[in-house]
């Protein structure tokens, strides 16, 4: 997941940081530098599949589901992507920020460096509440989620298999 909590791309949740405006830090300051923090993390997923690709491991990179990005968010939804909208940018930001990580992930997964599955959409059937709050999910998701992860992981798995 992007830090998108963090008043900073690399700052610490809780530490007071100078703000980028000059105006008073609170815990719900946010820099608005999104190309800074997808940057990090494709940057970060790089290093990651490095260090499993020089050991002989799979790594498998899910982006998550993104409250966001849902096709049909119940009143619920509505309410909480509302209130966790309020030091962000816009949700456009927000969705453009996912299709960038989508992007760099979809481009590593083709040279080989990852296996990628892309789960910010995956609960876009779904009429129930879902989410908790942008990133966060019910038993329910998790659930949905799991599954997902499951059937991607299960192929790895088996090709490591120790023959008999």
């Amino acid at each position: 997941m992007m830090a998108t909590s963090t008043p900073r791309a690399n700052a610490a949740f809780t530490v007071s940081n100078a703000t980028a405006d000059g105006s008073p830090w609170s815990i719900t300051y946010h820099a608005h530098d999104y190309e800074q923090r997808v940057a990090d993390y494709l940057d970060n997923m790089r290093r990651a599949a490095s260090m499993t690709t020089s050991v002989g491991a799979d790594l498998l990179v899910v982006l998550q589901p993104a409250l966001v990005d849902r096709a049909h968010r119940t009143p619920v939804e509505d309410a909480l992507l509302t209130v966790s909208l309020v030091p962000h940018a816009s949700a456009e930001v927000l969705s453009r920020s996912y299709d960038q990580m989508r992007g760099g992930l979809t481009e590593l997964a083709e040279t080989g460096a990852l296996h990628f599955l892309d789960a910010s959409r995956i609960f876009d059937d779904e009429r129930a509440t879902t989410f908790t709050d942008m990133w966060h999910f019910t038993d329910f998701g998790h659930a949905i989620l799991g599954r997902a992860i499951a059937a991607q992981v299960a192929p790895l798995l088996q090709r490591r298999r120790p023959p008999g």
